[in-house]
């Protein structure tokens, strides 16, 4: 059996700079965070026994400092932490820092804002609230009637999927006179979901590793699954020797809020599996 690691998968650059300010921070003051820094339950319970415990509202905030997480959080929420005299260490993702100037910025001019992503998720939450008047949509469907000399802005979680993002911008293109679409998925989510798509076509199966909350990692399981048979877990714990029983090559793949011990802790279980005829393939170095 034969294991092929993803050219790109795992921590991205937000992520990872999250993280890293959180844990620096950590060793001089006490900290929390306000709702879970990364959507993976294996590096929250990593920070919890390292103190960092989660918070879920303002008004819980015992700590001399708390943490935006990656995701962002709503305007009127900072305010609420300022007035507690509370430091802010923001986390906030700088790709998701411009979708919120953007959205903004078009609610501002008096554009219509559509934004493509899940309305509960707290990134689009946030976004949201710099622009109040925001329709969220998860498809084309959801796209409200508008005039067609109406002004529409369509701009993106910046976790979702890169080529529904386009497929919608070019349907729109051709309905609106007055349409500004500003493609705000980040890099680091076109370049694993690409990765995947092109990893998935060469295995016989594909593990998808990453929180089950975690948007991004759904992306890439729902990528996967349209190519070749696909199981999303969390940890190496979820394995069922099963799955690989006529497999001869397994593909891997994380998502972007995945630490590198998830993914080597998968990789160790499978080279376990068959110590003599297994040959761990990893095209990311580093690992």
């Amino acid at each position: 059996m034969k294991i092929i690691l993803a050219k790109e998968a795992g921590f991205c650059f937000g992520v990872k700079r999250a993280t890293e300010m959180t844990l620096k921070t950590a060793k001089s003051t006490t900290l929390c965070t306000l709702g879970p820094l990364i959507h993976n339950p294996e590096f929250t319970n990593y920070l919890g026994s390292r103190g960092i415990l989660i918070v879920k509202n303002v008004d819980n905030i015992k700590s001399d400092s708390v943490v935006i997480r990656s995701h962002g959080v709503t305007k009127n929420i900072e305010v609420k932490i300022r007035k507690k005299g509370k430091k802010i260490i923001d986390a906030t993702c700088p790709f998701v820092k411009r979708v919120q100037k953007l959205a903004e910025e078009f609610d501002q001019k008096g554009y219509k804002v559509l934004v493509l992503g899940e309305k509960d998720h707290p990134e689009i939450v946030g976004i949201r609230s710099y622009a109040p008047k925001s329709i969220v949509i998860k498809n084309l469907k959801d796209v409200p009637k508008f005039s067609k000399n109406e002004k529409i802005a369509f701009i993106s979680q910046t976790t979702q999927d890169s080529k529904l993002f386009d497929d919608i911008a070019k349907s729109l293109k051709s309905k609106f006179n007055n349409l500004k679409a500003v493609k705000t998925i980040c890099n680091a989510t076109e370049s694993r979901q690409k990765a995947a798509r092109q990893l998935a076509k060469e295995v016989d199966i594909m593990i998808v590793i990453g929180g089950k909350n975690s948007s991004n990692t759904t992306r890439l399981k729902e990528i996967c699954e349209k190519i070749t048979t696909t199981y999303h877990i969390e940890s190496e714990k979820e394995f069922k020797k099963e799955w690989f029983n006529s497999a001869e090559t397994v593909g891997i793949t994380a998502g972007a809020s995945t630490p590198d011990f998830s993914i080597n802790a998968v990789l160790s279980k499978l080279n376990n599996y068959e110590k003599k005829n297994t040959k761990a393939y990893c095209y990311n170095n580093g690992r």
